[in-house]
């Protein structure tokens, strides 16, 4: 009003510039959209009930950045000793502390694993580049080698591990396929939890016999074999209840718009494609699991510093801008009709911290108070009729793949997470985290039943049977980049039936 605006210029003056209330109202539109809620809420669409609740409470905590790193591995490890020590007792097995450990000594420990990689990026290296032994980064983004060294520390101290001796089988029959296999030093990541079972040399070197990972939490899942195995029925349309996942985005000035406005139209309700009709009708939620806008070709160089550093960066907050009021447009228009659920990712604009914070809403000022459209973090947990989603925008899985041989397969990684009991292990080593001190929010204290990792290069899932929980199932979903593949994923909450829906471009 007149007399609000009026007010509030009074008090710009007496306070001189930016003033106190100006402060406030900045800080005021700084909370994320529709976040701060994670009560158990009914949704509805064309007579479809669900039952929502998003869960993601612990990736929202808030730490103090002058924290210590250490302080974050010990949590981890304090959080997942218990239930190695029960996998090792089950075996006869009774850890000790490394400080504890002789030369010539057969022992069983638990730590945390550390990594020292030749090839791993490092500013000392870039900064002491034209030094002769400082070996080159490899271009494929692979930075294993076979000079890789493995320790394992606990508060007490670090052991060199050589895995020579170890083979496959001899662990536990709790392995899943992915993992029964002979593990060498590639295999591994610096920040995973693991126990093992050895000898050391005379030189203090363990050699490890054995593995112990982490047992399973207990599970409350519905979904079971049974659950899973209901009628093919219900791969008809216009008997299931969808949840659609889409990552990738990446909208810029120069996006071809076709196949966005076909999913667009698809997920109001009124698709363009008559063969996705009934299959529109039945959706219920929308997941983007980040990288909505794209990432400026000029990003990296105004992080470089140059006298052209400034208008670098002025050019490019200016494009970033109009591609955040195309993605207002786009997102505003999907959120007509349907729960909008957007994640953040490496290339939108929050922290690149993880978890990443949920986008700001100054950022949807179309959509500012339309109550479909969530802002939520990364990673992303959330129930649907008592389903438990956990999905993040990738940065997590690329990691591993960078830093490790365990598998080229996306899905193998992800399934392994999941038995290691962490869905990020090499945060912070070389992925970027809070440094959080008294818990780790990445440790899995539940499975999912659905797993989910966006932008990946190409569809994939895969439906998994718990080891020791033997009814028990998940599913594993690799959600490519809509930019590259024009394609979405749909998943039924009814028989965790999943498949990919691809639109002509």
């Amino acid at each position: 009003s007149t007399q609000s605006t009026w007010e509030d210029r009074m008090e710009i003056e007496r306070e001189g510039g930016l003033s106190k209330l100006l402060l406030q109202k900045l800080t005021e539109s700084m909370h994320p959209m529709h976040s701060e809620s994670y009560a158990e809420v009914v949704e509805e669409r064309e007579g479809l009930q669900v039952k929502y609740e998003n869960t993601s409470e612990r990736f929202m905590k808030r730490v103090d950045r002058p924290n210590q790193y250490a302080n974050l591995y010990f949590c981890r490890l304090n959080q997942l000793r218990g239930d190695i020590e029960s996998v090792m007792a089950n075996r006869g097995k009774s850890p000790i502390r490394i400080i504890e450990v002789r030369p010539n000594m057969s022992a069983a420990i638990i730590g945390t694993v550390y990594k020292d990689m030749k090839l791993k990026p490092s500013i000392l290296k870039k900064l002491a580049a034209e030094a002769p032994q400082v070996p080159k980064e490899k271009a494929d983004e692979n930075f294993v080698s076979e000079d890789d060294v493995v320790y394992i520390e606990d508060q007490t101290g670090r052991i060199k591990a050589d895995f020579s001796s170890y083979s496959a089988g001899t662990t536990h029959d709790d392995f899943p396929s992915c993992l029964n296999k002979k593990i060498s030093s590639s295999d591994i990541c610096t920040g995973q939890i693991i126990g093992m079972e050895g000898n050391t040399d005379e030189t203090g070197v363990f050699r490890v016999n054995r593995i112990f990972l982490p047992s399973l939490p207990p599970s409350k899942s519905i979904v079971t074999n049974q659950y899973v195995n209901r009628s093919s029925s219900l791969r008809d349309f216009s008997k299931g209840i969808f949840v659609v996942f889409v990552s990738g985005l990446e909208l810029n000035e120069t996006t071809n718009m076709l196949p966005y406005v076909l999913f667009q139209q698809f997920v109001i309700g009124n698709p363009t494609l008559p063969h996705l009709a009934q299959l529109s009708e039945r959706v219920v939620r929308v997941v983007i699991a980040g990288n909505s806008i794209a990432e400026h070709p000029d990003l990296k160089v105004s992080l470089l510093g140059s006298y052209k550093m400034m208008e670098v960066y002025n050019k490019m907050a200016a494009d970033t801008s109009k591609w955040l009021e195309r993605l207002d447009d786009y997102v505003s228009s999907l959120a007509k009709t349907i729960p909008i659920d957007v994640m953040p990712g490496p290339t939108d604009p929050t922290d690149a911290f993880l978890p990443q914070q949920p986008l700001n809403k100054i950022y949807f000022s179309k959509a500012y108070n339309n109550k479909n459209l969530t802002a939520v973090t990364n990673p992303y947990e959330f129930r649907l009729n008592g389903i438990r989603f956990l999905g993040t925008a990738g940065q997590n899985v690329e990691d591993l793949m960078k830093y490790s041989n365990f598998s080229a397969n996306e899905l193998d990684v992800m399934e392994a997470s999941l038995y290691w009991r962490h869905i990020a292990p090499t945060a912070p080593d070389t992925l970027k985290c809070e440094p959080y001190r008294d818990e780790d929010p990445f440790v899995l204290h539940e499975l999912p039943d659905v797993y989910f990792v966006g932008n990946a290069n190409k569809f994939s899932t895969k439906l998994v049977t718990f080891s020791n929980l033997r009814d028990t199932v998940g599913r594993l979903i690799c959600i490519p980049k809509f930019a590259d593949t024009q394609s979405f994923v749909v998943l039924n909450l009814l028989n965790m039936d999943v498949f990919e829906v691809s639109l002509p471009s």
